[in-house]
């Protein structure tokens, strides 16, 4: 059998893969074939088979842990925050946000900050720009007027 890196099937994937299993009496194919040609464990084979045999349609089942806090129009939110005042911070934009939210679902600037960074916004500071010195204007305007 390969003993090379094993993919990550698709959900597709998986559904063949029970469905031959499933079927394999009647194709008289071996597992070790599926497994050589799909590239897969027997040993996950026969857990597909199991999980074809319990729910034909092989939906993948609620998985445990926290329920995330933050939904898809939050993020939104905290995008369209981020993107209309790019040079605020991120305390501030999130005391904004929980303005308009209830005690329960307002987040952190811990959260929000974990948001912009899995949409591909990075933190960054202005960069500072002294202003010009009363002599420095004047220079200018005799360069201006003698030109």
């Amino acid at each position: 059998m390969n003993q090379g890196i094993r993919k990550i099937l698709t959900e597709a994937e998986r559904a063949e893969a029970g469905c031959r299993m499933a079927l394999r009496h009647e194709t008289r194919e071996s597992v070790v074939t599926i497994s050589q040609e799909l590239n897969v464990s027997m040993k996950h084979l026969y857990s597909l088979e199991r999980k074809r045999e319990i729910d034909p349609e092989m939906k993948d089942l609620r998985r445990a842990g926290r329920p995330a806090k933050v939904n898809e129009a939050l993020q939104r939110r905290i995008v369209r925050s981020i993107m209309e005042k790019p040079f605020a911070t991120s305390t501030d934009l999130t005391n904004e946000l929980n303005m308009g939210l209830p005690h329960e679902d307002q987040i952190s600037a811990r959260t929000f900050r974990r948001v912009a960074l899995n949409k591909g916004l990075k933190a960054c500071r202005p960069a500072f720009k002294p202003p010009i010195t009363s002599k420095q204007a004047e220079a200018r305007l005799d360069f201006l007027i003698n030109i």
